[in-house]
Formats: C-alpha cells, structure tokens, sequence
C-alpha cells in the first residue's frame, strides 16, 4: 500500500512531536544529575541522539510539506 503524501507528513508530525517530547524529558535529566552531582554522560549522549532525530524528523517535514505544495 502507497501512502500519500498527506499521510506520510501525518505521520512525520506525530513522531516529531513525539521526539520533541523525549528531548525535553531528556533535558530534564541532565539538569537533574548535575545537579545531583552525578555524571551525566549517558544522559547527554541520549540527549544528543534525540537532537539528531529531530534534525532529521525536521528535514523530512519541511521536504514533505514542499513537494505537498509542489506536486
């Protein structure tokens, strides 16, 4: 089955959102085991793989939207 490019953006929308819902979580934490004075690595390095996500989550958006303008 094909999807069109309405559903493919839908789609795109909701696991943006999605992300953008981990980053702030995820921002949370760092701020949380700094404070706590723990090493928060590991929540940095996850921090900067949801950045990546949204990075690619926005281009896929934008190149969506696009060619839903400019069939």
């Amino acid at each position: 089955m094909m999807w069109s490019v309405a559903d493919e953006l839908a789609v795109t929308k909701r696991h943006l959102a999605e992300e953008e819902a981990r980053w702030t979580v995820q921002i949370a934490r760092v701020a949380e085991q700094i404070a706590c004075g723990q090493n928060p690595a590991a929540a940095k390095q996850a921090l900067r793989e949801a950045e990546a996500a949204l990075v690619t989550l926005r281009a896929r958006r934008s190149s969506l939207e696009a060619m839903q303008k400019h069939p």
